[in-house]
C-alpha cells in the first residue's frame, strides 16, 4: 500500500472517529473504485452505514471485508450486530461464535454475544458471556449494565445491585445504571441516598443528553414511589423533552415499510405453499412486547412434554428478502 493511500485511508479514520460518516462513505467508495481487496475500508464503510441505519448496505461491505479476510474478526463482530439489528438473531449468533472460535477472549464478541443472549431471553448463557469478558476487561462500563440486565431477568436482585453499583464506582456518569437501580429500588434502604446522589450529579457535573435523561426518569421514578407525584412529573416532563429533541423519526419509511409488508401478503400465494406434516405439535405464542409472553412460554415450557425454543425467527427471515432487503 503506498503513502498516498495510507495517508488517505488515515484522513477517513480520524473522520469516522469524529463522526462524519458521510465523509467516510464517500471517500471509501472512491478509494475501494482502485482498491477492492482492502478490507479496513470496507469495515469501515460498512459501519458508517450501520451507524446511519443502512443496515442492507452495511451487511453486504462486511461480506466484503470477511470475503477478503476470514479473520478480519472486526467485520465478523460487526456483521453480527447488522443481522441483530435486523431481527436475524440466528445468523448473528453464528457470526458471534466464529470470531469467538478465532479468539476466545475477543471482549466485544462476548459482550454482543451476551446482550444477544438477553434478547432472546436466555439469560443464564447472557452471564456466562458477560462475567467472561468482565473478567477479561473491568473497563467496560456497558458491560456491567446490561450483566445488571441479564439478573434482573433471572431475579437475581441483589446481584444486580451489586453489579450495577460497582459500576457507579468505576463511573459515575454511567446513568444508565442509575436508572436501572432506580427501577429495582422502591422506598428501600439506600433510596433516598441514592436520589441525593443522583440530584447533586444533575446540579455538579457535566453530562450529555442521554445521561441526564436517564437521571430524569430515574429521579421521576423514585419521586413516583414516594408518593411525591408533582416532584415525579416535573422531572418525567424534563426527561421527555429533552428525549424529544433527540430523536430523529421519519413517518415517510414506516408508511413505505407498512405498505410493503401488505403488499407482500395480499400477493402471498397459500395455496401453491407445501403443506408439511410433523409428528409434534407446536405451540405458538404470540404477543406485543411485555405483554406476558415469556411467562406463558416459561409455565407451558415447565411441562415435561415441552420443549422451549426461544424468540425463532423463521417467519422474519421468510418474509425479510421479500419485504426488507429490498425495502
Amino acid at each position: 500500500m503506498n503513502q498516498d493511500i495510507q495517508n488517505k485511508i488515515k484522513i477517513i479514520s480520524d473522520k469516522f472517529k469524529n463522526k462524519d460518516f458521510n465523509y467516510v462513505i464517500n471517500k471509501s467508495k472512491i478509494l475501494l473504485k482502485k482498491n477492492l481487496d482492502n478490507d479496513f475500508l470496507w469495515n469501515i464503510q460498512g459501519l458508517s452505514l450501520q451507524y446511519k441505519g443502512d443496515y442492507i448496505k452495511a451487511k453486504k461491505c462486511f461480506k466484503n471485508a470477511i470475503q477478503i479476510n476470514s479473520k478480519n474478526i472486526a467485520a465478523i463482530n460487526n456483521l453480527g450486530n447488522t443481522y441483530k439489528y435486523l431481527k436475524d438473531f440466528t445468523k448473528a449468533e453464528v457470526c458471534f461464535q466464529d470470531l469467538l472460535e478465532i479468539n476466545p477472549n475477543y471482549v466485544n464478541g462476548l459482550i454482543n454475544l451476551g446482550n444477544l443472549k438477553i434478547d432472546l431471553n436466555s439469560f443464564d448463557e447472557a452471564i456466562l458471556y458477560l462475567n467472561k469478558a468482565l473478567k477479561l476487561d473491568k473497563s467496560i462500563e456497558a458491560t456491567y449494565s446490561n450483566l445488571g440486565n441479564a439478573y434482573m431477568g433471572i431475579g437475581k436482585f441483589q446481584e444486580a445491585r451489586e453489579i450495577l453499583q460497582a459500576a457507579l464506582k468505576i463511573n459515575p456518569l454511567l446513568t444508565k445504571a442509575d436508572k436501572m437501580l432506580s427501577d429495582l429500588n422502591k422506598n428501600e434502604e439506600g433510596t433516598d441516598l441514592h436520589l441525593n446522589q443522583m440530584l447533586s450529579k444533575l446540579r455538579e457535573l457535566s453530562l450529555n443528553d442521554e445521561q441526564k435523561v436517564n437521571l430524569y426518569f430515574a429521579i421521576a421514578k423514585i419521586y413516583d414511589d414516594k408518593k411525591n407525584f408533582q416532584k415525579s412529573f416535573e422531572f418525567l416532563l424534563n426527561g421527555n423533552k429533552l428525549q424529544r429533541k433527540n430523536i430523529t423519526y421519519n413517518t415517510k419509511n414506516y408508511k413505505k415499510l407498512s405498505s410493503s409488508i401488505k403488499t407482500y401478503f395480499s400477493n402471498f400465494e397459500y395455496e401453491k405453499k407445501t403443506t408439511h406434516i410433523h409428528n409434534k405439535k407446536i405451540i405458538f405464542i404470540l404477543g406485543m412486547p411485555r405483554s406476558g409472553t415469556t411467562l406463558t412460554e416459561n409455565i407451558i415450557s415447565s411441562h415435561s412434554k415441552v420443549a422451549s425454543l426461544g424468540e425463532l425467527n423463521f417467519i422474519g427471515n421468510q418474509i425479510r428478502p421479500a419485504v426488507i432487503d429490498n425495502f
